[in-house]
């Protein structure tokens, strides 16, 4: 065999790195020397198993022969992978003039660090390569990610346009919440000579958010011209859902577009209605070809939102009987609804058992297992300083949860020392001096709820209820005197 044999065999390799990586050893085992196609066709085959860390070994192998598509096959494997300070580590540090292939892998490597994409582009510019719609596109698209949608379309503007561009240029007007600019988008297809196809029709719906009359327009426009596909109904259905608008969401509903995403879409359009969630599941069951978690998720924060624990916990064992994979938003989604019928008995278990399998619970699943055991100070705190021990960082809602627990169980003590880290991380609101200022009143420590203003912490009409409790008549003047002499302009009519 010769190395030509051997580059023809890694080739073949598809995304079996293992093999590519042993024909491209294999080489010199038989005396020979591998060359730039070698290492290329190697570290593509890397590229398209995203093992980016073999690649850019490989690619440190073949620094001698390197040439402007290795550089670009070890970009690209590092876009896939999302690690783009590698991806633009390479391209710094070139020794070889690249091309407008390389500069694209490197934009594409960028996903969300628009700024860092458009840098790129500059620099492409100034080296007087010819751009492409595809780098402007991928270019656009990081602006998309990043949330840049007035960047996106500032590019829009320069850059060689075709179907592509339009529609990452309408996908980042609607993570913009900007509906309208894309819509106007759409229409001006016809200047360029384009005609908008399905996917195009697709991205100008999802953008319209919560705008769903105008989403059923263009639905409708789509119908009649192509004919809309089961994404064209499930982004008409997510606007609906959007904007809590139920009924034209089931109206979208049937046995034809009937998705997992679609009846979640009308799940989550109901809000709390869980029995009609549960209705409109059972019926249109039937026309589903799968069911995933997604939509029994839907049907959980339904049952979450009407507060009916007992039903959640039908739905998470009906999952199971479907053979459906639990995942992290489905338990948060069962211990939150525990939690909002003070069922903090379930919601342990249920924390429990998600710690048993594969899955790691986040901060918002500690926050409603805490909430849910605001009856059960000492639980609450365990749950609370465990997260430390999960790597988790407690948030402002995971301190009000366990200040409110120290509040029901008279622990004003702790609900002073826990608003103290708190602020200490310039965490705390109105909600949190509130909860504080319930337990000193447990206590009848009115002078303690005073100090806790000193925080400065934001307040409302509730906790300045909680500290006017706090006084009997005798001791409302000083407790007026002091609150005058903290400038708080309120409880002028008291």
């Amino acid at each position: 065999m010769v190395v030509r044999d051997f580059n023809r065999a890694i080739a073949a390799c598809g995304a079996h790195w293992p093999r590519a990586i042993s024909l491209l050893a294999e080489i010199s085992d038989a005396s020979l020397q591998a060359d730039v196609v070698s290492f290329n066709s190697a570290i593509n085959v890397c590229s398209r198993a995203q093992q980016w860390q073999r690649a850019l070994q490989l690619f440190s192998g073949a620094k001698e022969v390197a040439n402007v598509i290795t550089y670009s096959t070890a970009i690209t494997a590092c876009s896939k992978a999302g690690r783009w300070q590698q991806a633009l580590f390479l391209l710094s540090t070139a020794d070889v003039p690249l091309d407008v292939i390389a500069f694209g892998a490197g934009i594409s490597a960028c996903g969300a660090h628009w700024q860092s994409a458009l840098a790129l582009l500059e620099r492409l510019q100034m080296q007087r390569l010819r751009e492409n719609s595809v780098v402007y596109n991928s270019a656009m698209k990081a602006c998309e990610l990043g949330s840049a949608w007035q960047a996106a379309l500032c590019l829009f503007s320069t850059a060689e346009l075709d179907l592509v561009s339009f529609s990452v240029a309408v996908s980042a007007c609607g993570a913009g919440q900007r509906w309208a600019e894309a819509g106007q988008l759409l229409r001006q297809l016809g200047r360029h000579q384009l005609q908008p196809d399905v996917v195009l029709y697709n991205t100008t719906i999802s953008a319209c958010g919560s705008h769903w009359q105008e989403a059923l327009v263009l639905l409708e426009e789509l119908t009649d011209s192509q004919g809309a596909d089961a994404i064209s109904y499930n982004a008409a259905i997510s606007c609906c859902e959007q904007a809590s608008c139920w009924p034209a969401a089931l109206a979208l509903l049937s046995p034809t577009t009937a998705t997992p995403a679609a009846v979640g879409g009308v799940v989550g359009a109901l809000g709390g209605r869980w029995q009609q969630a549960l209705l409109i599941f059972q019926e249109t069951r039937r026309f589903l070809r799968t069911e995933d978690v997604a939509l029994y998720g839907a049907l959980l924060s339904s049952c979450e939102r009407g507060s009916a624990w007992q039903a959640a916990a039908e739905v998470f064992e009906e999952m199971r009987r479907a053979k459906v994979q639990e995942d992290v938003i489905a338990f948060n989604a069962l211990i939150s609804a525990c939690e909002k019928c003070e069922q903090w008995a379930h919601a342990l278990s249920a924390l429990a058992e998600l710690m048993s399998l594969t899955l790691e619970a986040n901060v918002i699943t500690y926050n409603a297992a805490i909430s849910a055991c605001r009856v059960c100070w000492r639980r609450a705190l365990d749950l609370f300083f465990s997260m430390a021990s999960s790597s988790l960082q407690p948030d402002l809602i995971s301190y009000n949860a366990a200040i409110t627990a120290c509040e029901s169980g008279k622990k004003w003590e702790l609900a002073l020392h826990l608003m103290t880290l708190a602020d200490e991380l310039g965490l705390g609101d109105a909600v949190t001096l509130t909860a504080v200022l319930g337990a000193c009143r447990s206590a009848g420590k009115w002078q303690h709820a005073l100090c806790s203003f000193d925080l400065g912490l934001p307040y409302n009409s509730l906790s300045l209820a909680e500290l006017l409790a706090l006084s009997r008549p005798r001791q409302a003047v000083p407790l007026l005197a002091e609150l005058h002499h903290m400038e708080l302009n309120v409880l002028r009519d008291w």
